[in-house]
């Protein structure tokens, strides 16, 4: 009796069959609008990292219940004094946040440019998402409410 095998299975001398499934990164849309069908909306690839990066910018450490160091902290920065922060360390404040909570972006350039009279800070963000590698920027600016 013979007994037949599936292509891949038994026989080793051939190849199996390798395939890839291509995977879009989504995130849920933080507005929260419902769609025709009472689902929710969704981000995809280049808005859902935009979103992403932005909702690290604007945490505050502590802000989210169970991962205390989540967020970049840029709040505290601007009750500062002017003399004791830089734009070099905002800049590396933000380069490790989005390094270290967002995988999904490969290489990052930040630019950083302090109002000090306003208490407000705007970062250009440029990066290079991983899944297409195409190259993206945003910006975040963070003033204070008085």
């Amino acid at each position: 009796m013979t007994t037949v095998f599936p292509y891949g299975e038994g026989d080793l001398n051939k190849r199996p069959i390798t395939t890839s499934v291509k995977r879009l990164s989504s995130d849920l849309d933080l507005s929260f609008t419902a769609t025709p069908r009472g689902g929710l909306y969704k981000k995809n690839s280049v808005a859902a990292v935009k979103q992403s990066i932005r909702k690290l910018l604007l945490t505050n450490r502590g802000d989210i219940p169970f991962q205390p160091l989540l967020g970049a902290d840029l709040n505290n920065i601007l009750f500062e004094l002017s003399t004791m922060i830089s734009e070099e360390d905002i800049r590396s404040l933000v380069t490790e946040t989005i390094r270290r909570y967002e995988p999904r972006v490969g290489d990052i350039k930040v630019f950083a440019d302090l109002v000090e009279d306003s208490n407000a800070v705007t970062i250009y963000i440029v990066f290079q998402i991983i899944e297409n590698l195409q190259v993206e920027e945003m910006q975040v600016t963070i003033s204070r409410v008085r």
